[in-house]
């Protein structure tokens, strides 16, 4: 009867063996994100008007191979990017920035970007760029912040300038097959309205829960909040109870440098000093485990050679693991 007993104990071993061995435990995967804000066309000319000291070479003119540079540089697997407008996109003139990347050698990226604006222009639009060989799209889309989730409107009681969209991928990791969701936003700015930038991320929230299939799938949101820790648009995200933001969390855990918590994302419009204020950010959900984190403050040759910032934010990277 014993032996009778380890003969069935043995098959029942073999099998739980096989079944593990045929269902292999998901291997975690690292990728690379990023999320800047280019700085419109339009607002360089206006900066560059009033403000004392600022170049010339931040013209978008002058500036485009900085800003492609930098992008190149960057290496991200998927970056959100903020400001875009037609000159940036390559809808006017000839110093697009996707042109510029693949001039020169960087061909790896493929990009998301819908018009912003009911008569089809792109002014402080937002975009993704993701790597080919790395995620392919299978989903995307823009929604609108204002109350009006698929029109460029505002409702009649949306606050101040919160007519601002956000734009979307659904996306699948190439070598894993795993799949999720990647968010870029850009809120209005609290100096035209406080309860406007705050609309923003609770509509930016709302309609990205709606739009995911389940709260199991992964998911990013980047962008410049116009907004820092503690502020309201800063918190609506936070204690979502989905989102996290990589940049505190790894510096709670002692994980950056005093430079990179010593600073903020931002430059003086005249390049002479940094900023401490962070309104850019980098955000996920619990799929995600945070590795690394940087804010890239570098400069560029611009059309005449000298060095400069190529936007008045600087790009954040982040590595996770998912």
């Amino acid at each position: 009867m014993k032996r009778i007993i380890m003969i069935v104990l043995a098959v029942f071993a073999s099998a739980a063996l096989m079944t593990s061995e045929a269902k292999p435990k998901s291997k975690k995967v690292t990728i690379k994100v990023g999320s800047y804000n280019l700085m419109t066309s339009d607002s360089r000319v206006k900066h560059i008007a009033k403000t004392e000291g600022m170049s010339h070479q931040r013209y978008w003119c002058n500036s485009a191979p900085a800003v492609a540079a930098m992008v190149s540089d960057l290496d991200c697997d998927v970056i959100g990017l903020q400001e875009v407008c037609d000159s940036i996109w390559g809808w006017t003139g000839d110093k697009g920035m996707r042109e510029m990347i693949e001039a020169s050698g960087n061909k790896a990226y493929k990009w998301i970007l819908y018009p912003n604006s009911s008569s089809g222009k792109i002014s402080y639009d937002v975009a993704i760029g993701y790597k080919s060989e790395v995620f392919t799209e299978l989903e995307s889309g823009i929604y609108w912040l204002a109350g009006i989730f698929d029109r460029s409107e505002a409702l009649p009681t949306a606050p101040k300038g919160s007519k601002r969209p956000c734009v979307w991928a659904k996306l699948q990791h190439n070598e894993s097959g795993k799949i999720m969701y990647f968010f870029s936003a850009h809120f209005v700015v609290t100096s035209i309205s406080k309860e406007g930038n705050a609309y923003n991320a609770e509509n930016c929230i709302k309609y990205a829960e709606q739009l995911m299939d389940s709260r199991k799938t992964p998911s990013i949101i980047v962008g410049d909040f116009n907004a820092a820790k503690g502020a309201p648009a800063y918190k609506t995200v936070t204690e979502s109870g989905r989102w996290f933001d990589v940049y505190n969390t790894l510096r709670d855990e002692g994980m950056l440098s005093d430079e990179e918590t010593g600073w903020g994302t931002c430059n003086d419009k005249d390049e002479t000093k940094w900023s401490h204020w962070r309104p850019d950010h980098i955000m996920c959900d619990g799929n995600f485990w945070p590795v690394s984190f940087e804010t890239v403050r570098k400069k560029y040759p611009t059309a005449d050679g000298t060095l400069h910032y190529p936007s008045d934010h600087f790009p954040i990277v982040a590595e996770l693991k998912f």
